[in-house]
């Protein structure tokens, strides 16, 4: 599960469930069970919590909002848009 996280905290985009399950040498029903029971999370809201904190940090660190979102890791600036609330805490404005 550990090797996951980081798996899913180090690439640009998230990586399916089955790909997860191939590198842990478990089927994906099975390797989804044991990552929620140790993480809390279902691999998919890992990656979306490591997404946001992403946003969050390239924020505070004084990059633009298309600089901190395309950084974080989504393909649209829709995407973020749609998620943003919920993300940040506040409206994109």
């Amino acid at each position: 599960v550990a090797a996951a996280c980081r798996r899913i905290e180090q690439g640009e985009e998230e990586p399916s469930l089955a790909e997860l399950a191939d590198a842990a040498g478990r089927s994906a029903g099975y390797f989804h069970r044991i990552f929620k029971a140790v993480t809390g999370l279902t691999p998919k809201d890992y990656a979306a919590a490591h997404r946001a904190a992403r946003v969050r940090q390239g924020l505070e660190d004084g990059a633009s909002v298309t600089t901190a979102i395309y950084d974080a890791g989504f393909n649209s600036s829709g995407r973020f848009y749609e998620k943003s609330t919920g993300m940040l805490g506040m409206t994109p404005t």
